[in-house]
Protein backbone atom coordinates (compact mmCIF):
# COMPACT_ATOMS: atom_id res chain seq x y z
CA UNK A 1 0.00 0.00 0.00
CA UNK A 2 1.72 3.16 -1.22
CA UNK A 3 -0.16 5.28 1.33
CA UNK A 4 1.51 3.64 4.36
CA UNK A 5 4.06 5.97 5.91
CA UNK A 6 7.36 4.22 6.69
CA UNK A 7 7.61 3.98 10.48
CA UNK A 8 11.37 3.32 10.59
CA UNK A 9 12.25 6.77 11.93
CA UNK A 10 9.20 7.30 14.13
CA UNK A 11 9.65 7.97 17.83
CA UNK A 12 6.97 6.02 19.69
CA UNK A 13 6.15 6.40 23.39
CA UNK A 14 3.31 5.31 25.65
CA UNK A 15 2.00 6.22 29.09
CA UNK A 16 0.83 2.62 29.57
CA UNK A 17 3.06 -0.18 28.30
CA UNK A 18 4.39 -3.36 29.79
CA UNK A 19 8.12 -3.99 30.07
CA UNK A 20 9.57 -6.14 27.28
CA UNK A 21 8.62 -9.82 27.70
CA UNK A 22 10.52 -12.50 25.73
CA UNK A 23 11.48 -9.89 23.13
CA UNK A 24 7.99 -9.94 21.60
CA UNK A 25 5.55 -8.16 23.92
CA UNK A 26 5.37 -4.89 25.81
CA UNK A 27 6.68 -1.51 24.61
CA UNK A 28 4.68 0.61 22.16
CA UNK A 29 7.41 0.62 19.50
CA UNK A 30 6.53 -3.04 18.86
CA UNK A 31 3.27 -1.85 17.26
CA UNK A 32 5.29 0.08 14.65
CA UNK A 33 7.98 -2.50 13.78
CA UNK A 34 6.24 -4.11 10.78
CA UNK A 35 6.21 -7.47 12.58
CA UNK A 36 2.82 -9.08 13.30
CA UNK A 37 4.47 -11.44 15.80
CA UNK A 38 5.40 -8.65 18.21
CA UNK A 39 2.83 -6.65 20.17
CA UNK A 40 2.43 -3.54 22.25
CA UNK A 41 0.57 -4.40 25.46
CA UNK A 42 -0.67 -2.07 28.17
CA UNK A 43 0.85 -2.63 31.59
CA UNK A 44 -0.36 -5.77 33.33
CA UNK A 45 2.53 -6.24 35.76
CA UNK A 46 1.58 -4.24 37.73
CA UNK A 47 -1.86 -3.63 36.21
CA UNK A 48 -2.52 -0.10 34.95
CA UNK A 49 -6.10 0.81 34.02
CA UNK A 50 -7.06 2.31 30.66
CA UNK A 51 -6.78 4.70 28.98
CA UNK A 52 -3.54 3.65 27.34
CA UNK A 53 -2.09 6.27 25.05
CA UNK A 54 0.55 5.94 22.35
CA UNK A 55 2.23 9.07 21.01
CA UNK A 56 3.97 8.99 17.64
CA UNK A 57 6.38 11.60 16.28
CA UNK A 58 6.61 10.99 12.54
CA UNK A 59 9.56 13.47 12.38
CA UNK A 60 7.91 15.48 9.59
CA UNK A 61 4.47 16.84 8.79
CA UNK A 62 2.43 14.47 6.64
CA UNK A 63 -1.04 14.84 5.13
CA UNK A 64 -2.84 11.86 6.71
CA UNK A 65 -6.39 10.49 6.53
CA UNK A 66 -6.31 6.95 7.94
CA UNK A 67 -4.80 4.69 10.56
CA UNK A 68 -4.92 0.92 10.30
CA UNK A 69 -5.03 -1.12 13.50
CA UNK A 70 -4.02 -4.79 13.35
CA UNK A 71 -4.98 -6.64 16.54
CA UNK A 72 -2.69 -9.24 18.04
CA UNK A 73 -2.84 -12.38 15.90
CA UNK A 74 -1.97 -15.03 18.53
CA UNK A 75 -5.57 -15.94 19.37
CA UNK A 76 -5.72 -14.11 22.70
CA UNK A 77 -8.45 -11.47 22.95
CA UNK A 78 -6.53 -9.59 25.65
CA UNK A 79 -6.20 -5.96 24.73
CA UNK A 80 -7.98 -5.93 21.39
CA UNK A 81 -8.85 -2.28 20.95
CA UNK A 82 -12.63 -1.84 21.04
CA UNK A 83 -12.69 1.95 21.30
CA UNK A 84 -10.07 4.64 20.83
CA UNK A 85 -9.71 8.33 20.11
CA UNK A 86 -7.16 9.61 17.62
CA UNK A 87 -5.68 13.06 18.04
CA UNK A 88 -3.16 14.95 15.92
CA UNK A 89 -1.04 18.08 15.84
CA UNK A 90 1.45 19.56 13.38
CA UNK A 91 3.88 21.21 15.81
CA UNK A 92 5.22 20.22 19.23
CA UNK A 93 3.81 23.38 20.84
CA UNK A 94 0.32 22.92 19.38
CA UNK A 95 -2.60 21.42 21.29
CA UNK A 96 -3.80 18.02 20.10
CA UNK A 97 -7.02 18.03 18.06
CA UNK A 98 -9.30 15.00 17.88
CA UNK A 99 -9.97 13.56 14.42
CA UNK A 100 -12.48 11.08 15.81
CA UNK A 101 -13.43 8.30 18.19
CA UNK A 102 -13.54 4.84 16.66
CA UNK A 103 -15.36 1.70 17.83
CA UNK A 104 -14.33 -1.71 16.52
CA UNK A 105 -15.53 -5.31 16.72
CA UNK A 106 -13.78 -7.81 18.99
CA UNK A 107 -11.97 -9.96 16.40
CA UNK A 108 -8.57 -10.24 14.69
CA UNK A 109 -9.55 -8.51 11.43
CA UNK A 110 -7.79 -5.29 10.44
CA UNK A 111 -9.56 -2.15 11.68
CA UNK A 112 -9.57 1.24 9.97
CA UNK A 113 -9.86 4.73 11.40
CA UNK A 114 -10.71 7.00 8.47
CA UNK A 115 -10.94 10.76 8.94
CA UNK A 116 -10.78 14.02 7.01
CA UNK A 117 -7.29 14.71 5.67
CA UNK A 118 -5.16 16.67 8.11
CA UNK A 119 -1.55 17.84 8.24
CA UNK A 120 0.12 16.23 11.23
CA UNK A 121 3.53 15.35 12.57
CA UNK A 122 2.34 14.00 15.92
CA UNK A 123 -0.35 11.35 16.34
CA UNK A 124 -1.87 10.24 19.63
CA UNK A 125 -3.88 7.02 19.88
CA UNK A 126 -5.80 6.87 23.15
CA UNK A 127 -7.38 3.48 23.87
CA UNK A 128 -10.38 3.82 26.18
CA UNK A 129 -11.89 0.34 25.89
CA UNK A 130 -10.21 -3.00 25.33
CA UNK A 131 -11.18 -6.67 25.22
CA UNK A 132 -10.22 -8.89 28.10
CA UNK A 133 -10.45 -12.38 29.48
CA UNK A 134 -10.42 -11.06 33.06
CA UNK A 135 -12.05 -8.24 35.01
CA UNK A 136 -9.30 -5.81 33.96
CA UNK A 137 -9.31 -4.06 30.58
CA UNK A 138 -6.12 -4.02 28.53
CA UNK A 139 -4.88 -2.60 25.24
CA UNK A 140 -2.66 -4.31 22.69
CA UNK A 141 -1.71 -4.10 19.03
CA UNK A 142 0.31 -6.13 16.57
CA UNK A 143 0.62 -3.07 14.34
CA UNK A 144 -0.62 0.45 13.75
CA UNK A 145 0.06 1.99 10.35
CA UNK A 146 -0.45 5.65 9.53
CA UNK A 147 -1.55 6.47 6.00
CA UNK A 148 -0.89 9.57 3.95
CA UNK A 149 -3.52 10.89 1.58
CA UNK A 150 -3.37 9.10 -1.75
CA UNK A 151 -2.18 11.45 -4.46
CA UNK A 152 -4.65 11.47 -7.29
CA UNK A 153 -3.26 11.57 -10.81
CA UNK A 154 -5.23 14.27 -12.59
CA UNK A 155 -7.06 13.13 -15.68
CA UNK A 156 -6.14 15.00 -18.82
CA UNK A 157 -9.21 15.82 -20.94
CA UNK A 158 -9.26 14.17 -24.38
CA UNK A 159 -9.07 17.52 -26.17
CA UNK A 160 -5.92 18.46 -24.27
CA UNK A 161 -4.46 14.99 -24.77
CA UNK A 162 -5.13 15.34 -28.51
CA UNK A 163 -3.43 18.72 -28.46
CA UNK A 164 -0.39 17.27 -26.69
CA UNK A 165 -0.03 14.65 -29.41
CA UNK A 166 -0.69 17.04 -32.28
CA UNK A 167 2.13 18.23 -34.50
CA UNK A 168 2.02 21.55 -36.27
Amino acid sequence: DETVIDSTNFTVTSDNENALVNGVEGPAYLAFDNDLNTIWHSNYSPYQALPATIEVDMKEVQNIDKITYIPRQDGSPNGRVLKCEILVKANAEDEYTSVGTFTWDNNIANKYAKFDAVDARYVKISVTEGATNSSNQFASAAEFTIHKVKEETPEIPEEVQAGINMTI
